[in-house]
């Protein structure tokens, strides 16, 4: 679902273009998209990336690690120039991914992007997802229990 006021194509084309290049595993595709002075920040990451050699070292770093990735937008929302896109992402860790290595477990796993898209290119980028639970997939982390609750 797209909330979509006036004016927004050019926003909604970028994130489906980005999408896309997601899913076609194709980092110089996604690499055009991103601004010569992008700045991405993603939740599982000390530090921004900056410009499109960051934002494609970004996703080499998640191709690698989960050759088989596939994003699904849920629900994209636009206000201007900046977007927030929830999706689920999906796939099966089978590379090294912050110092872990493959796994071979699958995932599912949500997360939002808040994104500013200027000129067609996407300038900045906010990645929250769901470190916890890709962990939890990994078998990494263990399960939530709700049977030992401490008041």
């Amino acid at each position: 679902m797209t909330t979509q006021p006036n004016n927004v194509e050019p926003v909604t084309r970028v994130i489906g273009q980005l999408t896309e290049a997601w899913n076609a595993h194709d980092p110089q595709q996604a690499m055009h998209l991103f601004a010569a002075d992008y700045e991405g920040f993603d939740i599982s990451e000390a530090t921004p990336r900056h410009g499109r050699r960051g934002a494609s070292e970004w996703v080499e770093r998640y191709l690698r690690a989960f050759p088989d990735i596939h994003f699904t937008g849920r629900q994209t929302v636009v206000q201007g120039d900046s977007a927030a896109v929830m999706w689920t992402v999906q796939g099966t860790h089978r590379g090294h991914l912050m110092n872990i290595p493959p796994t071979g477990q699958t995932f599912v796993v949500d997360g939002v992007s808040f994104l500013t898209i200027k000129k067609n290119q996407i300038f900045r980028g906010h990645y929250i997802w769901d470190l916890a639970e890709l962990l939890r997939c990994l078998k990494l982390l263990p399960e939530l229990s709700d049977s030992k609750v401490v008041a």
